[in-house]
């Protein structure tokens, strides 16, 4: 089988006040996005506990995980909010559906 999942994993730290926020973001196949979200999950924390030793800072982790044709993770709209208010899932699905179709078009030559 093969894995078609895109995964990013960004990292904002505020040295001077000992915080990092970890915004951890997937596009997966839409049977896998339950299964990815606590991939994902897993994922930060072991990132969080590395900061925490590394550098002694509070770490706080938000995976994002929508499905490549829209479906979305349980948790995903709540930890959304966590980063942006006025985000919304909404919005993240249209990214990453045309994300997949700019992938598609290139794959198969179709520009």
């Amino acid at each position: 089988m093969i894995d078609t999942d895109d995964q990013t994993s960004e990292k904002f730290i505020d040295k001077d006040n000992k915080r990092a926020l970890v915004i951890d973001i997937a596009v997966s196949a839409d049977a896998r996005v339950e299964e990815k979200e606590q991939e994902k999950m897993d994922r930060s924390e072991d990132l969080a506990m590395e900061l925490n030793r590394s550098w002694k800072i509070e770490t706080k982790e938000i995976p994002i995980v929508v499905g490549a044709l829209r479906t979305i993770a349980k948790g995903a709209e709540k930890n959304l909010k966590k980063v942006a208010s006025k985000a919304s899932v909404e919005l993240l699905q249209k990214a990453a559906f045309r994300g997949i179709s700019q992938i598609l078009r290139m794959v198969l030559d179709l520009d």
